[in-house]
């Protein structure tokens, strides 16, 4: 007879199970394969085609055919059958279902997965059980087994399940990450992992098949070793957030990774920035990507992206149509693949979030964004901070601002604006657009002159719900206020939700002084100047 032994793959990285040829003798088959858990006698007059498994859980041991059709066997130990009723075991057709305690295990049942008994038999029912089985549960072909009458003698079966001291080592692993006990959510972000730890986190896999976040960002000794993590993946292919910022990944572990995407189909966050070995390997990661991803965040800032792996990006993106957060901050050379990422974002329709700090763009950088302005509708963060070759670019090119009329944070800092850029964002304010906009950064931009923050300070009552806004100097220059202060403290007066001017390094006259005091006499003194900054 061929008995095949089925445990469930979340136990499949516990001590190894054996297997050999045995013969049973006229006592109980089942006391021998498991003698410390109490079962029936196996019926020793059943035909020896009809193929068992033994089911493990939290509920105990369930023994049921393999196969539709197969007569189903009735269960019951001795030692439940005299049980009070209420701790008698549940029946479902002609199997019952025992609770009785395998030590150690998880108190998840996976029964409650299966559905009523009748669901789950019989043509393409019973298929679908099957098929179920081979998904959740890794099987173990014990050899044949000779079930003589005869057999005196038989050798006891060697299986190793020490589920007990495996969950134990688990939670002693948390305790000294001081994280607590995981169910969803894994978070070791800089943990200072060593590559023990990584081990015994990877053992740890396959007693959470529902975790949906993995973060193990800011740990150095994760890189060389993502390969002992992705194997495991398998095991968690719920996870729909997986962090691994800052992790000195090689090349090998990029290769694994993408790899490994494979297993987790429900994910939705990918964070990889701050490892260098991305860049010029993003295809390698990112190319199991297909249509329907359910990828909602991307971000991969500061990892020495190239312009071939920006031309991918841009290719990339109109298959991710659930993309709602991309930031590629930080990676000078984006810039010089900027148009195939301006094309792609037009397919973007759901993007919330495009951040581009520090990517080396230019003037011309501006035209093809503009260009992809029209298209991102839902847009409500844009930050295109730090890029210095920018300043120049937003004269003939602003009027596609307008279109992003759920515009909630514009960060343009440290970008050398000139007085036309920021007269040419007024005008877009002006015509009654960006009104959704609560955080405004203009900040570092010391070339812009006193007639244009002056322009600027005239119009920006139209601002209805701005709550922060920052013109400080850059932390080398200090500049007298011009005669915009005035239409500054008078637009404040008409911004009902402002609560924060930063104004760093910008020195105030005497007169200045004395028209900002009696502000604060005179109107809400919840809202903050912030003239720091001064040596």
């Amino acid at each position: 007879m061929s008995i095949k032994l089925l445990c469930p793959k979340k136990y499949a990285a516990l001590s190894p199970l054996h297997s050999r040829v045995c013969s049973f003798s006229e006592s109980p088959l089942a006391s021998r394969l498991f003698p410390s858990l109490a079962l029936l006698s196996f019926l020793p007059s059943l035909a020896p085609p009809v193929v068992f498994s033994f089911l493990f859980c939290s509920l105990g041991p369930v023994l049921f055919p393999a196969f539709p059709g197969c007569p189903a066997l009735p269960i019951l130990p001795p030692s439940v059958s005299s049980a009070p009723r209420t701790q008698r075991p549940h029946k479902l057709g002609g199997v019952y279902l025992g609770k009785l305690p395998l030590p150690g295990a998880p108190s998840s049942s996976v029964f409650s997965r299966l559905g009523s008994w009748s669901q789950c038999i019989g043509g393409k029912k019973g298929n679908h059980l099957l098929g179920w089985l081979s998904r959740e549960w890794f099987c173990i072909n014990l050899q044949t087994v000779n079930l003589s009458e005869n057999g005196h003698g038989a050798k006891p079966l060697a299986l190793e399940m020490d589920l007990g001291s495996r969950l134990e080592k688990n939670e002693q692993f948390l305790q000294k990450l001081g994280t607590k006990a995981v169910d969803r959510h894994l978070d070791l972000n800089n943990c200072r992992l060593t590559t023990a730890d990584v081990r015994e986190m990877v053992a740890l896999l396959p007693f959470v098949p529902d975790l949906e976040e993995l973060d193990v960002s800011w740990n150095d000794f994760v890189g060389g070793t993502l390969h002992l993590i992705t194997q495991q993946m398998h095991h968690v292919s719920k996870l729909k957030i997986l962090r691994l910022g800052s992790c000195r990944l090689t090349t090998d572990d990029v290769r694994a990774l993408g790899e490994a995407l494979k297993a987790i189909p429900e994910l939705e966050e990918l964070n990889l920035s701050w490892n260098n070995k991305v860049g010029g390997n993003l295809p390698l990661i990112l190319q199991e990507f297909q249509e329907g991803s359910k990828i909602q965040t991307l971000e991969l800032v500061d990892c020495a992206l190239t312009s071939e792996d920006g031309a991918f990006v841009g290719q990339l993106l109109p298959v991710l149509q659930n993309l709602e957060v991309l930031d590629l901050s930080i990676n000078r050379n984006i810039g010089r693949s900027l148009h195939s990422i301006a094309q792609g974002l037009k397919s973007t329709s759901n993007l919330k979030v495009l951040k581009l700090h520090s990517c080396g763009l230019s003037q011309k950088s501006v035209k093809l964004l503009d260009a992809a302005f029209g298209h991102l509708n839902e847009l409500r963060k844009l930050d295109l901070s730090c890029n210095k070759e920018l300043g120049g670019g937003f004269e003939d090119s602003a009027a596609q601002l307008a279109t992003l009329e759920h515009l909630e944070v514009l960060d343009l800092h440290q970008c050398s604006l000139t007085a036309g850029d920021v007269v040419s964002l007024t005008s877009v304010i002006q015509t009654g657009h960006l009104a959704k906009l609560r955080k405004l950064d203009l900040s570092y931009n010391d070339s812009v002159c006193d007639t244009g923050w002056a322009i600027f300070c005239q119009n920006m009552w139209l601002l209805k719900e701005l709550t922060e806004l920052d013109i400080s100097l850059r932390p080398s220059a200090f500049r007298d206020c011009g005669q915009w202060f005035r239409h500054l403290l008078c637009a404040v007066t008409k911004l009902p939700e402002i609560t924060e001017i930063q104004m760093k390094r910008w020195i105030l006259l005497a007169s200045q002084e004395e028209e900002l005091e009696c502000f604060g006499q005179d109107h809400r003194s919840s809202i903050r100047f912030d003239r720091g900054g001064f040596q």
